[in-house]
């Protein structure tokens, strides 16, 4: 069922308030909402609703996953599957070899896969082209007079930038976050490694701005709730090599990807957002389980997760029915390794 907190915090609708003991308009009863949340959500299972699929145009084989994005489960190049591989597969002795960050159209051994690095490995979804960069900083709505952005990463003689602020040095340097008028960096970046930013009115977005030819690019846009926005890099070697029309325009450069991905876990903070586990019993067994934990009551907190696994399951299966015959996933045969992949 597709609920929002409003909805939570009803208790007609939800016990959740009753379970621990906190008013509904209590901080603490989001608080306990997003965690019990969270840790369905990160127990790896395909729980109705989990799941989404989305399709990009992409230029070249790097992608940068939105912040939406936990995983890939699966994908498609110009209409076709490829495999997805995983963090050992480019240290097998065999094939194909560690392949290159610097260059993303690297054909491995002329097959598209998508090959993961496993964490996430980027604070924006471009990276900084040259050392004579700095970065400005616009914002899409009014925000808060002293709002701030912190940005971190290396100069343009590739030294880890410090500033002094406050009385202490720190890493990296504040920017202001200005609707009225976008801020510049005082120091150049040769990389962009980590950003930090409070919760905002609206989407704050990073241009690289070239101070010899004062043109800017952009590399980064950051959602109001993002405050440590921190992505999953991936990239497809050969893809240049798919044929298919391109997304925009028929541009040939572009390539149409398509992906069943599994989704991140994000927390509500208002009324109106929508609630990733829309199943009350279940988040209310969780609430349940976190209770008990926090009283040290841990085999009871164990039957009280159990519960609320087995409430999701039984969703799933609810929704999914019986009518579907499910299909078996094999390795390629034009690929090198293992003969046979899971089986679904």
């Amino acid at each position: 069922m597709k609920a929002t907190l409003a909805d939570a915090k009803d208790p007609d609708q939800c016990g959740i308030a009753q379970v621990a003991n906190v008013s509904p308009n209590d901080p603490r009863f989001t608080a306990i909402v997003n965690l019990a949340t969270k840790n369905l959500v990160e127990t790896g299972e395909m729980f109705w609703g989990l799941h989404a699929r989305y399709q990009f145009c992409v230029t070249n084989g790097c992608i940068v996953w939105p912040s939406q994005i936990a995983t890939i489960e699966a994908i498609a190049v110009c209409g076709n599957p490829i495999p997805v591989r995983n963090r050992w597969f480019e240290f097998l002795a065999t094939y194909p070899g560690v392949q290159s960050d610097g260059d993303c159209n690297r054909r491995a051994c002329g097959a598209n896969q998508l090959l993961d690095r496993a964490t996430p490995s980027t604070c924006a979804f471009a990276d900084i082209i040259g050392v004579n960069k700095k970065i400005k900083v616009y914002a899409d709505i009014s925000e808060v007079a002293d709002a701030k952005i912190l940005l971190q990463g290396n100069d343009e003689n590739g030294q880890w930038i410090r500033t002094f602020v406050d009385d202490e040095w720190i890493d990296g340097e504040y920017v202001a976050i200005n609707a009225a008028t976008p801020q510049l960096s005082t120091k150049f970046f040769s990389s962009l490694v980590g950003v930090q930013k409070p919760i905002t009115n609206g989407n704050v977005r990073l241009y690289e701005y070239d101070t010899d030819l004062a043109t800017q690019r952009a590399i980064a846009i950051y959602e109001p709730d993002e405050t440590r926005p921190w992505y999953r890099k991936q990239f497809i070697p050969g893809m240049d090599g798919a044929k298919c029309c391109g997304c925009v325009g028929d541009d040939a450069n572009t390539k149409q990807v398509e992906v069943m991905a599994k989704l991140a876990y994000v927390p509500v903070r208002n009324d109106l957002d929508w609630l990733m586990i829309g199943n009350f019993s279940a988040l209310e067994s969780e609430v349940q389980s976190i209770m008990k934990r926090r009283n040290n009551l841990a085999q009871e907190a164990v039957t009280w997760r159990a519960l609320a696994v087995q409430t999701l399951r039984d969703e799933l299966r609810h929704y999914l029915g019986r009518g579907a015959v499910n299909p078996m996933r094999m390795q390629p045969r034009n690929l090198a390794g293992a003969g046979v992949r899971t089986l679904i």
